[in-house]
This record gives C-alpha cells, structure tokens and sequence, in this order.
C-alpha cells in the first residue's frame, strides 16, 4: 500500500464527528467538516467573518460561488472560494456578515 492510498482510506477517520470532525449544512445536507480557522477580515470596501474549513471532495461534487451555503455555528456562510483542494479533499473559504468599512 502507498501512502497516498494509506491516506485516502484513512480521510474517513479524520471525518468522523466523534474525532476531529464537525457536522455542517451544506446546500440542505448534513456533512462532515474540519474548520481550520476562522476570523474577521476586511478587503478595500467591506469587513467580514470567515470560516475555512476542509471537507471531502465527495461531499462537494461541484462549489459554486453564488449560490452555495454552509450552516455552520448557526450562522449561514455564503461566497466558498476554493484555497485548495488535496488527496480527496478541498479546503474552503466562506464569508458571512459583510458589511460596509466604517470610513
């Protein structure tokens, strides 16, 4: 066995919502993500939360910008933007709570 399939079969473990794992809402379905970071940040116009998390590609056939939700934390993140995707699995940045920078 390679590592690459080592890991593969070993993402179901990483998964789990007993271990590391946490369940968010995506698109209406319940599925499995680990959140790697979350914040606030600001771009030339606006302030926003975001949360990036790490999710199965088989949880995620296809990320669409504008129309794609996460319920995650009781919030509704909207905008993924794909950061990555890796050994069966895609790294993704939701936004929520955009608003206007204060001048």
């Amino acid at each position: 066995m390679t590592f690459k399939t080592q890991m593969a079969s070993d993402l179901p473990v990483f998964f789990e919502a007993d271990e590391f794992a946490e369940t968010g809402t995506y698109n209406g379905s319940d599925i499995d993500i680990i959140v790697e970071d979350q914040g606030s940040e600001e771009d030339a116009n606006s302030v926003f939360d975001y949360l990036d998390v790490l999710v199965q590609a088989s949880d995620v056939a296809t990320v669409t910008y504008r129309t794609d939700t996460l319920v995650y934390d009781a919030l509704t993140w909207k905008y993924p933007k794909v950061l990555g995707a890796e050994m069966n699995t895609i790294r993704l940045r939701w936004i929520c709570n955009q608003r206007p920078k204060a001048r």
